[in-house]
C-alpha cells in the first residue's frame, strides 16, 4: 500500500491509507502511541504527518486515529492529527455556547411557573385555608396545598399566560449572571480544584472561599435589579394588579420613584444567604475529599446534599430579600393589610422570626405544614 501513499515526507510505517469511496475521501490511520508502558494515556499531539520528528512515542497495539487527507475537513502541510481536529474550536465553542444558552432558556421557562408559585409563599400569600393534620412530634400542623394547586389557581384565575410573569426578567438575569461569571473567570478568578495535591490545604480552601465571595457579590450587584423586577412583577397577582408590565417599563418605574437603592433593599439578606450556602458547601466539599478521597465518585451527590441542606437552613434569608423587594412599591402586597412597612431588612428578619415557624415559607413547595396558631400571622398580616 506504501506505493499509494502520497508524498508527505514520512519515512517508515507511520500511517497507511484507507480509501472511503462511498464518501471519495482517503483516509489516513494513524496508530496511536504513548509515553508510558500500557498507562491509557494516550498522546496524538505527537504524531505529525508532516513532521517525523515529532513521533518519539510508543506505538500502542489496536489503537488508532483517523484523520482525512482530502475533503472538505482535510489536513494541511504542517498539520497533525491534533491540529487538524481544533480548527473547529472556535465554530464548537460558539455552538456550545449556543447550546447552553437555549438549554438555559428552556429550563428557566418550564420551572418558572414553579418559581412564580414560590415567590408568592415567601410573601406569605395563600388562598387555601388548609386541614389540621398531627404530624408526629410536633403536633397539631396546618397542612397546606403544595405548590401545584397555588399553580392551578393562578391559571384558573389569570390564565396560562400568568404562570409566566417576570419570566422575561429571570432570562435576562440569568444570561447576566453566566456572562458576568465567564468575564471574572477570564480576568483570572478562578477556583483551585479538588485533586490528590490541591484544593483542600488551608491555603486552598481559603483561597477559593475569598475569590467564591467576590464573584458571588459582584454577581449579586448586576443580578439584584432583574430580582427585584421579577418579583414585583409576580407579585402584582396579590393585588390583581397591572402597575409593572414590561422588563423596561419596570426598570425605568422602580429607578425614577425610587432610585437605585429601590433595586438593592433586599439585597445584603441575599448576599448573606448566598455566601453562608458557598462557605458551607466549599469546606464541607474539601474536608470530604480530604479525608475521604477513596469515596470522590460520590462527590457531586455529597455537594448537592450539603447544598440543598444549607440552602433550607438559609432560607429565612430568601423570604427575607424576597419581602424587602417589595418594600416601597405601590402594590397591595407591601401594603400593612398584607405586610408590614419595614426601613430596614433586620426589623423584617425579626418579624417573620417572631411567627414560630413562617420563615421557612416557600421553602419546601410540595409538602407544607405550619403551627395551628398564628396561622394570621403567616398570611402576612400584622398583629
Amino acid at each position: 500500500m506504501s506505493g499509494n501513499r502520497p508524498e508527505f515526507g514520512i519515512e517508515g510505517e507511520d500511517y497507511f491509507v484507507l480509501p472511503d469511496f462511498e464518501d471519495n475521501l482517503v483516509l489516513a490511520m494513524i496508530a496511536l502511541r504513548n509515553n508510558g508502558a500500557g498507562d491509557g494515556n494516550y498522546v496524538e499531539d505527537g504524531l505529525h504527518l508532516w513532521d517525523p520528528e515529532q513521533g518519539v512515542h510508543r506505538l500502542v497495539a489496536g489503537r488508532f486515529d483517523m484523520v482525512a487527507l482530502n475533503g472538505p475537513d482535510h489536513i494541511e502541510p504542517g498539520e497533525g492529527p491534533l491540529q487538524n481536529n481544533n480548527r473547529n474550536n472556535e465554530k464548537d465553542g460558539l455552538n456550545d455556547l449556543l447550546e447552553f444558552f437555549c438549554t438555559g432558556v428552556l429550563w428557566t421557562t418550564l420551572m418558572h411557573p414553579f418559581h412564580h408559585a414560590g415567590v408568592l409563599m415567601q410573601l406569605g400569600f395563600d388562598p387555601f385555608p388548609g386541614e389540621i393534620v398531627r404530624v408526629g412530634l410536633l403536633g397539631s400542623r396546618r397542612l397546606l396545598p403544595g405548590t401545584q394547586h397555588l399553580i392551578g389557581y393562578i391559571h384558573q384565575s389569570d390564565g396560562f399566560f400568568a404562570l409566566f410573569r417576570g419570566l422575561k426578567a429571570s432570562i435576562a438575569g440569568n444570561v447576566t449572571s453566566y456572562l458576568m461569571e465567564a468575564a471574572l473567570v477570564a480576568m483570572g478568578l478562578g477556583t483551585r480544584k479538588l485533586t490528590h495535591t490541591t484544593g483542600t490545604s488551608v491555603k486552598d480552601v481559603s483561597w477559593n472561599l475569598l475569590v467564591r465571595s467576590i464573584r458571588l457579590t459582584l454577581n449579586l450587584v448586576v443580578t439584584q435589579p432583574f430580582t427585584v423586577v421579577l418579583t414585583r412583577q409576580i407579585a402584582q397577582f396579590i393585588g390583581c394588579e397591572n402597575v409593572y408590565k414590561t422588563l423596561a417599563q419596570t426598570i425605568f418605574k422602580i429607578f425614577t420613584e425610587e432610585g437605585v437603592a429601590g433595586f438593592y433593599a433586599g439585597f445584603v439578606p441575599r448576599l448573606l444567604r448566598n455566601i453562608g450556602v458557598m462557605g458551607v458547601t466549599t469546606v464541607a466539599t474539601a474536608l470530604f475529599f480530604h479525608y475521604w478521597p477513596q469515596h470522590c465518585t460520590i462527590q457531586a451527590l455529597n455537594e448537592i446534599i450539603v447544598n440543598v441542606s444549607s440552602s433550607y437552613a438559609l432560607h429565612p434569608l430568601s423570604v427575607v430579600g424576597t419581602c424587602m423587594d417589595v418594600q416601597g412599591s405601590p402594590l397591595a402586597a407591601a401594603m400593612p393589610s398584607q405586610m408590614p412597612h419595614y426601613e430596614h431588612w433586620t426589623k423584617c428578619f425579626y418579624d417573620i422570626y417572631q411567627g414560630s415557624g413562617f420563615y421557612h415559607r416557600g421553602g419546601v413547595l410540595f409538602w407544607r405544614t405550619v403551627p395551628v396558631k398564628g396561622l394570621h400571622d403567616f398570611m402576612g398580616r400584622p398583629k
